[in-house]
């Protein structure tokens, strides 16, 4: 599992699109709109990214692929309608 922590508009969202192409990994963006904006760009096909709304909805049955989630805070607020304020998790790969 790989963990990007870093300030604000740093390049976490980069350093995702780019471990989704290496990897062929779904990336799990905040919303619609900024889904669109990594596929008008170019920065991945439309396949390759959704919304936490698409992917919570029906959008991940039937893929296989990993994960990555930007922004997991705001992933799990959408979640589970909660703040998150921590966690713990046991990596299946080294970090």
């Amino acid at each position: 599992m790989k963990i990007i922590k870093m300030a604000r508009g740093r390049g976490k969202t980069t350093k995702l699109i780019k471990l989704a192409k290496k990897q062929g990994a779904i990336l799990l963006v905040h919303n619609y709109h900024e889904k669109s904006r990594l596929v008008e760009v170019g920065k991945l096909q439309s396949w390759q990214v959704m919304s936490y709304d698409e992917a919570l909805g029906h959008g991940l049955k039937g893929f296989h692929n990993p994960v990555l989630i930007d922004e997991l805070d705001s992933f799990l607020l959408r979640v589970l309608g909660l703040q998150c304020i921590g966690f713990s998790f046991t990596p299946k790969t080294p970090c």
